[in-house]
């Protein structure tokens, strides 16, 4: 029997079949056609190829070099949330945006064990298994990678284009460099990251000037229209208010009040002790409505769910899917040390700080900004949260608000997902 490249590369594929999952069978076909190409190209995939392994690792460092091979495909985006997280941030605002545009070629990196809710999803947006040989191919073929999180899944090409669009704006809590004892494993993949940015998107002046110059080890070009996820705190959208009044059985015309604290490093609990039943006696006097409350913990705390008390207008928002639509439709802000006040001041409502243990976070966390430098009300303890609300002049806070901003050189206007993906198109 003659011995043929073609039979090889069968025989090949047929192992290499048995060596990745039901995922990565599509791209057999990948594989099955090099030999067909290229004289050069043969020798290259019989040197990878006849001495495979069922190891995944040594099958994905192989499959690299051959999808380099293949072109960059112009408008192929790649999104990267939260380390593999559902729909939601400034990536999925920008994917929105993208999809007015036929061009472009969407695909969502996602991890199996942290995707939530996958039917938020535009059916126009591909989902891979960001642990797949189809997600090694995007990343190798996209022409565009978006991150909001520091990565090491993309290994730039030359023609490849990278946009990170950090999680945070302006914020209370150190980061990065300046964060405590910062592993140098942490540090060095920081480095590398940043050094592979075209743009990095700024929010506001003092986020370039305070965090990203000093503490993000980069000195490259910034993107300065704002934050593509705060564009939806600049208009109201019935469809998201309705949405969300859906989603939690909350009756047309109820007031929500929205309660989103950070995590501590020492799951101290009991800074989380807000007096819930007063705050609801609370708002439903001083504002002449009826109000519920949507208490969402941070993504850290998922396991800690069963401190909320159990009250018919009590809702558990931990796991919704998109913190911005909450903010968008809340109408009063109570967190801690979370940089999503910030946001919220865009839209001028009242919002307020509740942190029991101030001074032991900062002392251990450090502060670029002084709580009493802000418009924001201080609360240490239940009284104090209770006579904030109820003496607050909304009026002023809204001036006071629109004022720090500015003081701030915040770039939102509300037009930064267009602005963005027109950036994008000319690259």
């Amino acid at each position: 029997m003659r011995i043929t490249m073609k039979k090889i590369t069968k025989l090949v594929c047929k192992l290499f079949v048995r060596a990745v999952n039901k995922d990565d069978r599509y791209f057999v076909f990948v594989l099955y056609y090099i030999p067909l190409i290229k004289i050069k190209y043969q020798r290259i995939f019989l040197f990878f190829f006849i001495p495979i392994t069922p190891k995944r690792e040594f099958v994905f460092k192989c499959c690299s070099k051959i999808f380099h091979l293949f072109p960059i495909k112009k408008f192929r985006v790649c999104f990267w949330n939260m380390a593999g997280q559902g729909f939601g941030d400034n990536p999925k605002y920008i994917a929105l945006e993208m999809l007015k545009d036929n061009q472009f070629d969407l695909i969502w990196l996602y991890d199996k064990k942290k995707l939530k809710f996958p039917e938020e999803f535009p059916e126009n947006i591909k989902l891979v298994n960001c642990f797949s040989l189809k997600a090694l191919y995007y990343l190798t073929t996209c022409h565009i990678f978006i991150s909001n999180v520091r990565q090491n899944i993309l290994h730039k090409r030359k023609g490849q284009k990278y946009i990170h669009t950090w999680h945070g704006n302006m914020g209370f809590k150190k980061i990065e460099a300046d964060y405590p004892n910062l592993p140098d494993s942490y540090i060095q993949l920081a480095k590398q990251d940043s050094k592979d940015i075209d743009f990095l998107s700024s929010g506001a002046l003092w986020s370039e000037n305070t965090i990203f110059k000093k503490t993000f080890w980069y000195s490259g070009k910034y993107f300065r229209e704002g934050n593509p996820r705060n564009d939806i705190l600049f208009k109201h959208s019935d469809k998201i208010e309705n949405k969300i009044h859906e989603y939690f059985k909350i009756p047309a015309g109820v007031k929500i009040l929205l309660y989103a604290p950070t995590f501590r490093d020492n799951h101290n609990q009991s800074v989380y002790d807000i007096d819930y039943k007063k705050l609801k006696d609370t708002l439903d006097k001083r504002y002449s409505n009826s109000w519920v409350i949507l208490s969402r913990l941070h993504p850290n705390m998922i396991m800690e769910q069963n401190i909320l008390p159990k009250y018919d207008w009590l809702k558990d928002a931990t796991l919704y899917p998109d913190m911005q639509e909450l903010l968008a439709v809340a109408d009063i802000l109570i967190t801690d040390y979370s940089s999503s006040i910030f946001d919220f001041l865009i839209t001028g409502r009242p919002a307020f700080i509740y942190a029991p243990d101030k001074q032991y976070y900062f002392s251990a966390r450090g502060s670029y900004i002084e709580m009493e430098d802000t418009p924001i009300p201080i609360s240490q303890d239940n009284n104090q949260l209770i006579h904030n609300i109820q003496n607050l002049n909304v009026e002023a806070f809204a001036k006071a608000t629109k004022d720090f901003l500015h003081q701030m050189g915040s770039y939102d206007t509300g037009n930064a997902s267009e602005q963005l993906v027109k950036l994008i198109k000319e690259l």
